[in-house]
Formats: structure tokens, C-alpha cells, sequence
């Protein structure tokens, strides 16, 4: 786990957050592992596809596809879960590193109770499970509209945010992804690549890889790229530096390659940028 929790006041928050929406609220590490939930106890219907191991391991195996869909598409992700209820999921995010997740579920898939239990059946029907329990555990499931779903969705991304804007969620000063962006941050006007990175922290191009994807989104190049360019949108702005002294205080010194490259990911030259500000 890369984050620590204050598990006291996260609590407090998401049953305020049930309170409000009466849906079961969970936090998930960035590990998919479950932290903290609200209400605590499982919903009956869950607890009993837990009693067997092959339940069990696709109610874990569904919760960590849900985190990794809601990485990729970096937003709030609704699904249907392997027993075919409703569920959501979004990303705790400080900067574009992923702290942890929020989710709520258990939803009914259809307004009418007696079709949705029998997709909800026919999906659990291979399961060593009594059929007649499952479906009284069932019955009570709620069915929400698209538009309070929608709504309900949208408040669980603005709770995540406030999670991490407000250090209930903050990240641990030895975690490796920490400090690979903090020593990014502090070389960019350095000749900085993967090579010198795998050498600095001791790990494989393909580990470096594998940080660089699960914690910024992107690759390390990649990243590198996008950090210059911020960091070059900022010194445009705040200095009458020539262009070309801030592409090479940000570690491009070739100013065709650094034009192209910033055009890339803003849109504009540099100089049509700076003139922008200025116009503003």
C-alpha cells in the first residue's frame, strides 16, 4: 500500500455518504484490497456467495477489474459485477498517482424484482449455493433510476477528491512511486531518461515500466515529456525568459524538438502561448 489512511474521519465520511445515497460504501487500497467499509457487515446476499471459495474469488477478482477499468479510464466506472449487480467505482487520486478507491454496490439490475433475479440466478447458478436462500438474501435489493445513479456517481467522485484534498489520504514518503516523481520534479533540467532512472533506483526498464503505467497513466518517457511541458507552461508565464533558455531549463535543448514536443501537448507553440498570456 502506498497511502495512509485516517481510517477515523474516512469513516465518519462515508457514513455520511450511506446516509445519504443508502448505498454500502467501500474503500480499497491501491492494491484492491479492502480497507474500510460502511455499513461493515457484507449485504447477505454477498456474505452467502462468499461462503464458497469459487465465490469469494470472483467477488475479489471482480473488484480488482473495476479498479483497474476505473484507472484506465481515469473517471468513474459503473458495471455490472460477475453476480449481475450494479456497481460503482472511482479513483482516489493525489496529482496522478492513485491512492486508493471509493465503490458502492449491490445494486438491483432491473426495476422488476422477479427478472432481475433470474439474470442475477443465471448467473450464480454454477455455484454451490441454495438457490432459496440466495434469492429471499436478493429480494431486497434496490433498483435505482439512470439519473440517480448518475447523481450518486457524481457525489462518490467528489467525495473521492475531497478525500485526498483534504489528507485523509496522503502518501507515504517511502513509497518508490513518491520518490521517482520527486526526483523527476527535481532533474527535469537534467539529461533525465529510463536508463538513468532504472540506475538511480536499482530496478529493470520493464519494473520502471510497470510504476511508471500503474501510478501516472502513462509511460515514463511519456511522463518525463508532460512534466517539461507544465513546468515550461509555468516559466513562459512567469518570466521573460527566451524560449529557448526555458527549453533548456526544463531539459530540451534542441528548440525545434521542444516546439514540436510542447505544441504536442498544449496545442500551440510557445510563442503563440506566451502571446496568449499576454493577450489575457
Amino acid at each position: 500500500m502506498i497511502s495512509n489512511f485516517d481510517l477515523v474521519k474516512l469513516r465518519v465520511m462515508i457514513k455520511d455518504l450511506y446516509n445519504v445515497t443508502g448505498l454500502r460504501i467501500t474503500v480499497f487500497d491501491n492494491n484492491y484490497e479492502e480497507l474500510i467499509s460502511y455499513p461493515e457487515p457484507l449485504p447477505e446476499f454477498c456474505r452467502l456467495i462468499r461462503t464458497c471459495e469459487e465465490g469469494t474469488r470472483r467477488c475479489l477478482e471482480c473488484d480488482s477489474k473495476g479498479c483497474e477499468i476505473s484507472d484506465m479510464q481515469n473517471g468513474v466506472h459503473i458495471y455490472r459485477c460477475h453476480a449481475g449487480l450494479t456497481e460503482v467505482i472511482t479513483a482516489m487520486k493525489l496529482g496522478k498517482i492513485n491512492v486508493g478507491y471509493l465503490c458502492f454496490g449491490h445494486i438491483s439490475p432491473t426495476r422488476n424484482t422477479d427478472e432481475a433475479w433470474k439474470t442475477v440466478k443465471e448467473k450464480i447458478k454454477d455455484l454451490p449455493l441454495d438457490m432459496n436462500k440466495m434469492e429471499l438474501a436478493f429480494r431486497p435489493r434496490e433498483y435505482l433510476e439512470d439519473d440517480y445513479l448518475e447523481s450518486a456517481a457524481n457525489l462518490l467522485v467528489a467525495v473521492a477528491s475531497y478525500v485526498c484534498v483534504t489528507h485523509l489520504a496522503t502518501l507515504r514518503k517511502d513509497d518508490m512511486p513518491l520518490q521517482i516523481d520527486t526526483y523527476i520534479n527535481n532533474n527535469l533540467d537534467s539529461n533525465l531518461d529510463s536508463e538513468k532512472l532504472c540506475t538511480q533506483f536499482d530496478m529493470s526498464r520493464a519494473k520502471l515500466y510497470q510504476i511508471s503505467m500503474a501510478n501516472f497513466g502513462m509511460g515514463i518517457t511519456e511522463y518525463i515529456r508532460s512534466l517539461r511541458v507544465k513546468r515550461a507552461q509555468y516559466m513562459l508565464l512567469d518570466s521573460n525568459d527566451p524560449i529557448s533558455d526555458v527549453a533548456a531549463k526544463v531539459g530540451i535543448h534542441d528548440y525545434n524538438y521542444f516546439t514540436k514536443v510542447f505544441k504536442r501537448e498544449t496545442g500551440m507553440t510557445p510563442s503563440q502561448y506566451r502571446k496568449n498570456l499576454e493577450v489575457k
